[in-house]
């Protein structure tokens, strides 16, 4: 299932309460060591939901098996890019919530078997659009996203670092669709979306929103099938 924008692209770095703008490599540093401060505040068996933990023991399902894998520096970079473009202006939850988005695809396999197929999947994350010209643009903030990532998630699958993610930002591990939450699917005057994106967005479960995006999942009976194939 496609639509035209998921998101937003790189904007500027907010600016600090001295109103200057924040440069770059500050903005990078800050965002990291956020991201590094709300993930140390867990761990797997004092954060995730006892459900989970149980899930943890359990045989992996057909699904499960096919999404287990060891992700590269590559992988792991290629999620620092679509949390940096997608959601560098939101909180370290939101940040969160839009990796867990990404692993979460990439789990239900309905985007490709690899974080590079999910990611640059047709039309799914605007900046993947423009990423000539963002060439260079928060380069040190995407490599040290890498890292925090890689920390702490290297040798897990996507299935368990969903999990992982859905303990901190709140969201059900089904949830794979977000958008801007000022973006109105019902109201016959937005622009912003195509009537295509509009009717996807209609057909959804809202959850709840998270800085500036609205989080989503399928319905129930859509999530079914997809969790059958």
């Amino acid at each position: 299932m496609a639509f035209e924008r998921l998101g937003g692209a790189l904007r500027k770095f907010a600016d600090d309460e001295s109103g200057k703008e924040i440069p770059a490599d500050a903005a990078a540093d800050a965002m990291a060591k956020a991201l590094r401060t709300t993930l140390a505040g867990m761990t797997l068996y004092a954060a995730i939901p006892d459900g989970a933990v149980a899930a943890e023991r359990r045989p992996l399902s057909r699904v499960e098996q096919r999404a287990e894998q060891e992700f590269s520096k590559k992988d792991f970079e290629v999620v620092a890019k679509n949390v940096f473009f997608e959601a560098s202006i939101e909180g370290p939850v939101g940040q969160l919530a839009v990796a867990q988005v990404t692993f979460a695809r990439l789990a239900s396999l309905r985007w490709g078997n690899t974080l590079q197929s999910v990611v640059y999947a047709n039309r799914q994350f605007s900046w993947t659009a423009h990423e000539k010209k963002l060439e260079g643009a928060g380069l040190r903030g995407v490599e040290q996203l890498a890292d925090v990532f890689a920390s702490r998630f290297k040798g897990k699958s996507a299935e368990h670092i969903v999990r992982e993610l859905s303990a901190i930002t709140g969201l059900p591990p089904e949830t794979q669709y977000y958008k801007r939450k000022d973006w109105d699917e019902n109201d016959p005057n937005e622009i912003r979306m195509t009537e295509r994106t509009k009717k996807v967005f209609q057909s959804l479960v809202w959850l709840m929103d998270i800085g500036n995006h609205a989080f989503y999942m399928d319905p129930p009976k859509t999530l079914a099938v997809a969790q059958k194939r």
